[in-house]
């Protein structure tokens, strides 16, 4: 409805995204570890990408690997890696990759691949922007989606993330 309801715990979340791919720019150039973390409840690290065969990640050239090495170090914060992204969703030669990832044949790889990376990087979460799926979709991939309903998303998460009562541990939708 559209009744105010008073709930919740009372604190806020604070979410930040950085930009691991600007190392490179001439101006507006900002390290990672020049961020206050203790503003922020969730840094997001954009953008990963995975491979077409769905087996590796990468984070970017040397430049990338670089601050996210750094971004790693950070602390007092939620550290989550975002995978994608504009160009990624989008560029032809990467525009397939998450709508293959899905379908049942790679579903599976994909995911294990992601979370085995945040976990061997001690990262506390996942991000997936999939920037616009539904725009120019075949007949075909649109009879696809109701059979992606019964997958929601489920990451295991490091100790350092907080347990909420009354809600599943680890189990986003």
């Amino acid at each position: 409805g559209t009744d105010i309801v008073q709930s919740g715990s009372g604190s806020f979340l604070s979410i930040g995204y950085f930009e691991g791919f600007n190392l490179g720019r001439q101006c507006l150039y900002q390290d990672s570890q020049q961020i206050d973390a203790t503003q922020y409840t969730h840094l997001h690290f954009s953008f990963a990408t995975i491979s077409d065969d769905y087996t590796s990640v990468s984070v970017g050239d040397v430049l990338g690997q670089y601050e996210f090495g750094q971004f790693q170090r950070l602390s007092g914060t939620k550290r989550i890696l975002t995978f994608g992204g504009w160009a990624f969703s989008t560029d032809p030669s990467t525009y397939n990759i998450f709508r293959q990832g899905v379908t049942a044949a790679n579903r599976v790889t994909m995911a294990t691949t992601i979370a085995n990376f945040v976990k061997s990087n001690n990262l506390d979460g996942v991000d997936i922007d999939w920037e616009y799926p539904g725009v120019g979709e075949s007949k075909t991939e649109k009879s696809n989606k109701p059979k992606l309903t019964p997958y929601p998303v489920s990451v295991s998460v490091g100790p350092r993330y907080p347990r909420h009562p009354g809600r599943q541990q680890g189990r986003r939708h």
